[in-house]
């Protein structure tokens, strides 16, 4: 399991956490605030990682509306 995914499980449980990374007010500020609570929960994430899934999802939503 990735870091990425260990720490999406907890996110997902976790409606606080949820929302207080919802508050971040852009990606920088987003990614730093997971770094640091995923850190708190014993997962390393980086930078790159956390950018690498950001990059594949928005792939991914390009490539659903561009086949229509």
């Amino acid at each position: 399991m990735t870091g990425f995914t260990a720490f999406l499980s907890i996110v997902l449980g976790d409606a606080a956490l949820r929302e207080e990374l919802r508050q971040a007010p852009d990606l920088p500020r987003l990614f730093a605030l997971a770094i640091v609570r995923g850190r708190e929960r014993g997962i390393e994430l980086s930078v790159e990682e956390l950018q690498a899934m950001v990059n594949l999802n928005h792939r991914s939503w390009l490539e659903r509306w561009t086949d229509r």
